[in-house]
């Protein structure tokens, strides 16, 4: 739970929003002001993995993004495996494809920081 509804992620997240529940989160992103909007669709406590879906997004070249995080065991230490599925959206692939890839760094790299606090 933690994961999802953190706040920050490497700067680019000016501003969030999280609802009640704690099942979506709107966000605004860089210095445009893009909203992207995030729905918890799933958490599989026995399999340590959570799964999300964008609802609404003018910020990224993507639609129809689903991702699943996986948390495995690592030595003394855990893997995120971390998974999306979209389609390219007023871009073309290798845009949206390494938007996605930044992105999906970057909430890891969040994650493992704010693990170490």
């Amino acid at each position: 739970e933690v994961p999802f509804a953190m706040k920050e992620n490497g700067g680019q997240i000016t501003k969030c929003i999280s609802s009640q529940d704690g099942k979506v989160r709107t966000m605004t992103i860089g210095d445009k002001g893009g909203t992207l909007q995030e729905k918890l669709t799933n958490i599989n406590k026995d399999e340590y993995t959570l799964s999300y879906a964008i609802t609404q997004n003018d910020a990224l070249p993507v639609k129809n993004y689903n991702a699943t995080m996986k948390l495995s065991k690592a030595g003394k230490g855990c893997k995120i495996n971390w998974s999306a599925t979209f389609n390219a959206k007023d871009a073309g692939d290798s845009l949206a494809i390494a938007t996605i890839e930044q992105v999906l760094e970057g909430g890891s790299n969040q994650i493992i920081s704010y693990t170490k606090k």
